[in-house]
C-alpha cells in the first residue's frame, strides 16, 4: 500500500513542474511592460518572434503597409500594419475558406 504523503509529495512536486514548465515564452518576455502601438484602425501592428514590434526599417511584408507613429516618418519609427483588403486577396476571406473545407472523417472498418 502507497503511503498517502509520499503520494502527495510526489503529486505536488509533479504540479510544480507543471507549472513552472508551463511560464511564458521569450517573445512574450520581451514585449512585457513595453506598450504596444495601434495602428490607425486600432488593430494591432505585426508582430514578429525575434525582433517583436516589426518596424518599416527593414521593409513590410506583402499584405502589410507602414504607418508612421510621428511626423519625422524615419522607417525605425513606423510600424507594419496590416492591409486586409491585400490579405484577403492573397489568402482568402477566412470564414469563406473555413466554410468550403471538406471535413474527411476516418473510416472505423479495417483494411
Amino acid at each position: 500500500m502507497l503511503n498517502t504523503t509520499a503520494v502527495l509529495l510526489f503529486c505536488t512536486f509533479t504540479l510544480q513542474l507543471i507549472v513552472v514548465y508551463a511560464g511564458v515564452l521569450p517573445e512574450e518576455t520581451a514585449l512585457r511592460g513595453k506598450k504596444i502601438p495601434a495602428c490607425s484602425d486600432g488593430s494591432n501592428p505585426l508582430l514578429g518572434a525575434v525582433e517583436g514590434i516589426v518596424s518599416c526599417k527593414s521593409g513590410c511584408p506583402e499584405g502589410f503597409f507602414c504607418e508612421y507613429l510621428s511626423a519625422e516618418k524615419r522607417p525605425e519609427n513606423g510600424i507594419c500594419c496590416a492591409d486586409l483588403e491585400i490579405l484577403t486577396k492573397l489568402y482568402g476571406d477566412s470564414e469563406e475558406s473555413t466554410r468550403n473545407k471538406q471535413v474527411v472523417t476516418p473510416s472505423l472498418t479495417p483494411m
